[in-house]
């Protein structure tokens, strides 16, 4: 039996009562009224600013960054990456995703310039409709060499080279497994390719970096044991270089396998 259509209430207003968990399962896909709605991406971006403020702001902020015909599959990818709750720093107690953004713009400013000065080192991607994306492994490289060049790094250079790669690797890999499910007769396409990040790709690497279990390589594995002071710690790098001088507020404690890995 459809939901009936009354008094205006339609769209995002009918659902409004569930959450982004479960706006995604199998619960409202028995509704007609529901399977009708999501075909509609005003629904999406309503769900979007309704759950995810910070990153619809962004979206409306810059335009280039925003899904054009993919809203609906940018909120699964949000709720998914279980960003609802944002991603909070032990350390300081705020949430990490602003400055996430913070930095995601500062990468996408940096690949603009080498863009346009024809340096193929930061080069912005693009992806489908023109949305402004990161090359992953371009990105990791340039954030290792600034790194290595910090006075304020925690980790020694080599450790935080490898936590870097072999997490971007293994993040790569999902992205390409996941394309080359859903692709009919899968992907051809290596998986050794450059992969672009958009906004909602690379808060959810973070979201997983900082404060996931997903991750199954060894050095995800370390850096999960080094919690929060990591997790405290990364915030401090990204708002470092995001040119956010304040950097993180907070300070914890750092663990004596940190002290281990300088000698």
């Amino acid at each position: 039996m459809p939901l009936p259509m009354v008094d205006g209430r339609e769209g995002l207003a009918i659902f409004e009562c569930l959450d982004g968990v479960d706006l995604l399962s199998h619960v409202p896909g028995v509704c007609v009224s529901w399977r009708a709605a999501t075909l509609a991406e005003s629904l999406w971006i309503g769900l979007c600013s309704r759950d995810f403020p910070v990153v619809a702001s962004a979206f409306d902020a810059h335009p280039c960054w925003a899904p054009s015909k993919e809203w609906r599959d940018c909120y699964r990818r949000l709720v998914q990456a279980e960003l609802l709750q944002g991603i909070p720093c032990p350390g300081c107690e705020c949430d990490i995703v602003p400055d996430l953004i913070d930095l995601f713009a500062t990468l996408a400013e940096d690949g603009s310039s080498s863009d346009a000065s024809g340096s193929d080192g930061g080069k912005l991607c693009r992806g489908t409709a023109s949305r402004t994306s990161i090359p992953m492994r371009a990105t990791a490289l340039k954030i290792q060499g600034i790194y290595r060049q910090s006075a304020r790094s925690a980790l020694p250079g080599d450790v935080f080279q490898q936590i870097v790669e072999e997490t971007c690797e293994e993040y790569q890999q999902r992205q390409y497994s996941s394309s080359a499910a859903s692709a009919p007769g899968g992907m051809q396409e290596s998986p050794t390719h450059e992969i672009a990040l958009r906004l909602e790709h690379f808060l959810e690497y973070f979201r997983e970096l900082l404060i996931g279990n997903s991750f199954v390589g060894m050095e995800a594995r370390k850096l999960r044991l080094l919690r929060p002071w990591s997790t405290a710690a990364t915030h401090n790098l990204i708002c470092v270089l995001s040119d956010n001088s304040q950097g993180c507020q907070g300070s914890l404690d750092e663990p004596p396998q940190v002290r281990a890995m300088r000698v």
